[in-house]
């Protein structure tokens, strides 16, 4: 396992206003925005046979949960944060941080609409594609200040081999 030690020592935290930007928070609200959505304006997909999308759906979140379980049992072995936010200790680049340097954020947004699909919700679905958006617009910059601050160049040639997704 390849991880890499600061450059420097610096605690950050995160911005008052990233607060309501967490990742859990984000997909608990679109969630929930979904399911009402959903319950007022029920906007199905589809009324014909939906098993091919239910079952593409179900590979979609079953896969999901699996990288994102990878990438959580990684982040714990090479003893840094698992918590969006929180300060790297070191910087992870395998497993799968080899392939993704966001594989949880992609493991949260590909699952969020596998889910949708076996659920039929286009709500969901367009929920799914605000939460991808959000972690890349929002989310994910901040992070990668960060651990630019704290590992420098190695998180430069890292970010310049793995890409953001996938």
């Amino acid at each position: 396992m390849s991880m890499t030690q600061p450059e420097q020592k610096k605690t950050q935290q995160r911005p008052r206003w990233l607060k309501a930007t967490h990742p859990g928070f984000m997909f608990v609200a679109i969630v929930a925005i979904a399911a009402l959505m959903e319950l007022v304006l029920p906007f199905p997909l589809g009324t014909g046979p939906r098993s091919g999308w239910i079952t593409f759906g179900a590979i979609l979140f079953v896969s999901a949960g699996a990288s994102a379980a990878w990438a959580a049992v990684t982040l714990r072995r090479a003893g840094t944060p698992i918590e969006p936010g929180s300060a790297a200790v070191k910087l992870v680049d395998s497993g799968p941080f080899a392939v993704s340097r966001n594989p949880m954020y992609l493991a949260l947004s590909v699952g969020s609409f596998g889910f949708a699909l076996c659920i039929g919700s286009r709500w969901l679905a367009a929920g799914a594609a605000l939460l991808w958006l959000l972690l890349a617009v929002v989310v994910i910059p901040q992070e990668e200040r960060q651990l630019l601050e704290l590992f420098g160049r190695t998180y430069e040639r890292y970010c310049s081999t793995v890409r953001r997704w996938f």
